[in-house]
């Protein structure tokens, strides 16, 4: 409870102390009231912030399905393109398409250089 509710609350438990005090009921029930609808707004506030955070949990959770989702659709994309098996789908032809001519030069480049390390 922040300090300016705390503050509210007490000055309004001492006007409902002085009410009772001077033989005025009248004022004790005003104070009474006007504690009372304090703290149901308390309440209410305190349960739309629970409602809140129950919601940023349900969220959190439906993000990490769909992204686990979609780390899966990923995968099997990578591993069957067009819904096909890769040997089908993927040949030379397309790879010498997208990485020009000299992909042949590079594949043989990498195959010696990891010959010589092992």
């Amino acid at each position: 409870m922040s300090l300016g509710m705390a503050e509210r609350q007490a000055r309004a438990r001492r006007r409902v102390f002085w009410g009772l005090v001077k033989g005025t009921a009248v004022f004790a029930l005003i104070g009474l009231a006007m504690l009372l609808a304090y703290q149901t707004g308390t309440l209410v506030a305190e349960l739309d912030e629970q409602r809140i955070n129950n919601q940023i949990a349900q969220l959190k959770d439906q993000v990490q399905t769909l992204q686990t989702e979609n780390a899966g659709l990923r995968a099997r994309a990578a591993l069957a393109p067009l819904g096909k098996p890769q040997e089908r789908v993927l040949t030379v032809a397309s790879f010498l398409a997208r990485y020009s001519g000299s992909l042949l030069g590079d594949i043989e480049r990498e195959v010696a250089r990891w010959a010589a390390a092992s």
